[in-house]
This record gives C-alpha cells, sequence and structure tokens, in this order.
C-alpha cells in the first residue's frame, strides 16, 4: 500500500511536469481597432490583455497537459475554475488515463484540499487538507509547491511572462468555438520572464518552472475582441528529464462560481 506522503509525491510530480462570460462584446478579433485606426501591434495588445487579465473576478476553462518525466509520458485533462476577487479561490479537476484515477484540487484561503485516491481504501477520506501556512517548515515547502502548480493556468501570471518576449508576432485570425480571435506565438526567456513579476508572483512561477531549467518556453496565445485569452498553449524546452505541453481554453470571464470546501467527514486535516 502507497503510503499518503508518497501518493502525494506522485500527484505533484505529474502536475509539475504535471456579468457572464462569454457576454455580447465585440465580434472583431484582439487586434483590431473601431474607426477604422491603425491595428494594434502583437505587443500593444498583450500589454492590454494583462490589464483585463488583471481586474477580472473570475475564469473558467479546460486544461490538457502532456509532461514528459524521465521519458514517462502522462496526460491530464480536465476543467479549472478561479475566482480572483474578493480571495482568491481554485477548483480543479483532472482525470489522467494512465493512472486510472481523477485528481481533483481545492484551495480557499489558506486550506488547500486535494484527493489522494489510495487513502479511501484504508479509511473512507478520499481527501486531504493542509494548511498554507503550516508551522512546519518541510510542510508549507510542499504545500507551497502544490498551491504554486495549482495555479500554472493563472492567466494574468502567464500573460505577464508573454511580456518578456522578444519575437511575438501575429499568425493570424482564428475562430475557437465560435468566438473570432487573433492567434498569436513567441518564445520567451525564464529567467527575463520571472524579473517582470511581482515577488509573490514571481517565487510561485519559480516553483513550476524550477524543473525545466532556464531555456526558451514557447507560447502560443489567442485573443478575442475585447482582449481577453480564448486559447493558451505553453511549450517548455525540451530536455531528458522534464517538459510539458499545456493548453488551457477560457470558456468564461466574470462569472459568478461557487466553490465549496469538500464535506468534512471525507476529509483528513494534515498540518
Amino acid at each position: 500500500m502507497i503510503r499518503p506522503p508518497v501518493a502525494v509525491g506522485m500527484v505533484l510530480v505529474l502536475f509539475i511536469s504535471g456579468c457572464g462570460g462569454d457576454g455580447g462584446g465585440r465580434k472583431n478579433s484582439a487586434g483590431s481597432r473601431e474607426g477604422g485606426a491603425a491595428p494594434l501591434s502583437a505587443s500593444q495588445v498583450l500589454g492590454k490583455m494583462v490589464e483585463k487579465a488583471d481586474v477580472l473576478r473570475s475564469a473558467r476553462g479546460t486544461v490538457e497537459k502532456t509532461s514528459y518525466v524521465s521519458g514517462r509520458v502522462t496526460r491530464m485533462m480536465g476543467a479549472v475554475q478561479y475566482r480572483f476577487k474578493p480571495r482568491l479561490a481554485i477548483k480543479r479537476d483532472f482525470s489522467t488515463p494512465a493512472t486510472g484515477f481523477d485528481q481533483y484540487e481545492i484551495l480557499l484561503g489558506d486550506a488547500f484540499y486535494m484527493t489522494v485516491p489510495f487513502r479511501s481504501r484504508r479509511s473512507g477520506r478520499l481527501w486531504v487538507e493542509y494548511n498554507v501556512g503550516a508551522s512546519s517548515a518541510k510542510t508549507r515547502s510542499k504545500v507551497g509547491n502544490l498551491v504554486a502548480v495549482a495555479q500554472q493556468d493563472d492567466p494574468a501570471m502567464n500573460l505577464r511572462m508573454f511580456t518578456a518576449s522578444k519575437n511575438m508576432r501575429t499568425v493570424g485570425a482564428e475562430t475557437i468555438y465560435g468566438v473570432p480571435t487573433t492567434h498569436y506565438r513567441g518564445t520567451y526567456s525564464v529567467p527575463k520572464a520571472l524579473a517582470g513579476l511581482g515577488a509573490e508572483e514571481r517565487a510561485r512561477a519559480r516553483k513550476i518552472y524550477a524543473p525545466v531549467g532556464a531555456g526558451e518556453v514557447s507560447f502560443d496565445l489567442w485573443g478575442d475582441g475585447r482582449q481577453l485569452p480564448r486559447k493558451i498553449r505553453i511549450v517548455t524546452p525540451t530536455s531528458d528529464k522534464v517538459h510539458w505541453d499545456m493548453t488551457t481554453l477560457y470558456v468564461g470571464f466574470d462569472e459568478t462560481l461557487s466553490i465549496k470546501p469538500p464535506p468534512a467527514y471525507v476529509v483528513t486535516v494534515i498540518g
């Protein structure tokens, strides 16, 4: 039987390596302007997208991620919900075909909940709860890594990292699930991208990108007419140890999201 800490460690490796949303709004794509004015450059659009992402109340989408860890390939797919205001709350639901189990994570205030499937066989309690500010330095570090990885598809953080790109360019117009968008593509250096983040965001991003080193990350970005990200793809540098390919499709913004903790009777509190 796998003990809980080992199971949590396995999950962490998978994740590291692992007013209505669509609304009416304009039907034009991200780089166009009204009134016949010259279209915005890719970098100008990105700047506006960062501004818009920073004031979002919520975002909802789907995620697909393929991770390569020491030659082992793991594919994950699922849904993610972010409630940014008044206080950050996150819910992530993923399936991993290779392992045959589903993974759930919830962040509410200082409580981080995650499922550990192996636990239910013994205790009937599928969930564990960690205190983000745990007194134990070891537990606090582990939870910090888990919480950071849970935010790897945060639109504002990723868009801000894209601003470090020196070669972002327009690919063309594309429609994403009925929404007209402009497709952009570029690369950025992880150290330079980290340097452009605030202290808290930088610490979080450093934990996410630490396993992949300091190479060039490739990205694709699809923005709609309101300068909101509709789709983001991030591909880290290929290496013999760890790299990943992650695509997030955002399907709703500024919606009212209900994110609640799991029932107490299925939760074991750790730390």
